[in-house]
């Protein structure tokens, strides 16, 4: 029996939100815009999940396009409590302690909450991933020609790329250079080496269709109840940037 494609939300109204929706129509999905989604100043966090529990009532899957702040987490916790799926832009800005009650609230209501780090589907991250290699080493440098537009540290916004990398092929590997930053030559890649001395380098392209396979990882995730990109994965990755970043 063929199943319907689920309805998303698309929480947002930055460049990004528009992107995702556009992605979402091209691919068949029913998506609905949430656009009003700051906490007002007089407003109770009650009275906030509540009209936000309303703005996604009849969707299936929210998608978070908003940066860190501080609604992110009340965003995800009304939509999990109105039985939505979640997915949340990166980089995810919690700590493990901070993370758990809410990946515990998603699997007590039986949904999946994922952060979107795309880069790890791509071909070659996928091949190191399930190729049987030991990688001791993880190094890797991300840089941009544009400004910074989010005022977040450089390690955070765009090494989360890099280290949700390093997560998922080589979670226990040292970590060498990591270089991330702004007004630079752009360059998008990462460095591992086994045991044995061999190393391989990753450029990251984005000619791949990367959204589009975490779409249907997601998707499918959901059928099983598993998903390997969930909210604990991302606190691993914050905890890992935070690390390099206080010892600078």
């Amino acid at each position: 029996m063929r199943l319907d494609p689920p309805a998303y939300v698309v929480v947002g109204g930055g460049r990004w939100a528009g992107i995702m929706r556009e992605v979402l129509a091209k691919q068949g999905r029913t998506v609905r815009n949430a656009t009003d989604v700051r906490r007002g100043p007089q407003e109770s966090k009650e009275q906030y999940r509540e009209r936000i529990s309303t703005m996604l009532a009849g969707g299936q899957i929210a998608w978070i396009c908003l940066p860190p702040c501080t609604e992110v987490p009340l965003l995800i916790e009304a939509a999990i409590e109105s039985d939505l799926h979640v997915v949340v832009e990166k980089p995810w800005m919690l700590d493990e302690i901070a993370t758990e009650p809410l990946a515990r609230l998603a699997e007590e209501r039986g949904v999946l909450a994922g952060v979107h780090f795309q880069y790890c589907f791509l071909d070659e991250v996928k091949t190191l991933a399930l190729g049987g290699t030991e990688w001791v080493r993880f190094g890797g440098t991300f840089t941009l020609g544009r400004a910074d537009r989010l005022g977040l540290p450089a390690i955070h916004n765009l090494g989360s790329h890099l280290l949700a990398i390093r997560e998922y092929i080589a979670p226990g590997s040292e970590v060498s250079e990591i270089r991330c930053g702004y007004e630079m030559a752009d360059e998008r890649r990462v460095v591992v080496q086994s045991t044995s001395g061999l190393k391989r380098s990753i450029e990251l392209a984005t000619n791949e269709p990367l959204v589009q396979r975490f779409l249907a990882a997601f998707e499918s995730g959901i059928a099983v109840s598993q998903f390997p990109f969930g909210l604990r994965f991302g606190a691993k990755v914050f905890t890992a940037a935070e690390k390099i970043l206080q010892s600078r």
